[in-house]
């Protein structure tokens, strides 16, 4: 089926009426709305043709927006309603007033250790609550999280690579290629954050959430990712492979307990990760109690093995 043209002033759903695109990527555009029926603002995420016309993915698109629904926490965009119309897939959720962390890194590189552990510990506090409610993020990136005024967080796209992940091992079966990562929206451009079971296909949890969030500490911390490469599929295989240089060889002036920290959150197996988002919380909560010394509760290790 042919999707209808999308266009400012059109109306989804009979009540969402589009004022303006503010975000594009991989999966979809993002579009200010207004609800007609409430009378209050929304964003709109507007999947691209190619995957609404998937019905396989759409079925699955649904039902994880229906689980992401079910997500209530103040660190997690809010997910009202989804539907398709003419061909159009949407999702609305609540619509955040300010930047995505991935806009504040481009800006203003590496950000002061303290500003980092405030994001990152509300990121690790969204993740350890939707883990408990029983969704895997599965795409934690600089794009999915949004910082509103004084840098509170909201987590995005709860529950969308999952769908996308799945629809495309549904024709390639499981693990990382060039077909997926060309192919699946949810892999292209996020190679930088992926997890050692992620690229190998393997089963995965809320720790892989967790080694998500420890490169974008890291990302954070240093100014840049700790691997690149010419490819995503290098970068990814890196990730399966490479051990990263420690952040402080990259910033000296990064603390000692709080590389500690990203580097155990970045262990290659998940048995040598913190084993929840919430134990990585607190040994952030700890770091930023004695900014001058080791964080209690977080014990050094034998790095990211």
């Amino acid at each position: 089926m042919a999707s209808r043209r999308i266009d400012a002033e059109g109306v989804l759903g009979g009540r969402y009426r589009l004022v303006r695109t503010i975000a594009s990527g991989g999966m979809a555009e993002v579009w200010q709305a207004q609800d007609d029926i409430l009378g209050r603002p929304v964003a709109v995420k507007v999947l691209h043709a190619h995957l609404a016309a998937d019905n396989s993915f759409l079925v699955r698109f649904r039902r994880e927006a229906i689980a992401a629904a079910r997500l209530a926490h103040p660190n997690v965009v809010a997910t009202y309603d989804t539907g398709v119309d003419d061909g159009v897939a949407w999702i609305v959720m609540e619509l955040v007033d300010g930047s995505t962390l991935r806009q504040v890194l481009s800006a203003s590189g590496p950000l002061d250790p303290g500003r980092a552990v405030h994001i990152v510990a509300q990121v690790a506090d969204a993740l350890d609550y939707a883990h408990r409610s029983g969704v895997i993020h599965r795409d934690v990136k600089p794009g999915n999280i949004l910082l509103a005024e004084g840098d509170r967080v909201k987590v995005a796209d709860f529950g969308i690579a999952k769908a996308a992940i799945e629809a495309a091992e549904d024709s390639s079966g499981p693990g990382i290629d060039t077909t997926d990562l060309t192919q699946s929206g949810a892999i292209v451009g996020t190679a930088k954050y992926l997890s050692p079971e992620q690229v190998h296909g393997e089963p995965v949890d809320g720790r892989s959430d967790v080694y998500a969030l420890g490169v974008v500490l890291y990302e954070m911390l240093c100014g840049r990712v700790p691997f690149t490469g010419d490819t995503d599929v290098a970068v990814a295989v890196q990730h399966a492979t490479a051990t990263p240089v420690p952040p402080r060889q990259v910033k000296a002036d990064i603390p000692v307990a709080l590389e500690v920290i990203v580097l155990r959150a970045m262990a290659k197996s998940p048995d040598r990760r913190y084993q929840d988002a919430a134990e990585l919380q607190f040994a952030l909560t700890a770091f930023g109690l004695r900014p001058g010394g080791s964080a209690p509760g977080v014990r050094p290790g034998p790095g990211p093995a």
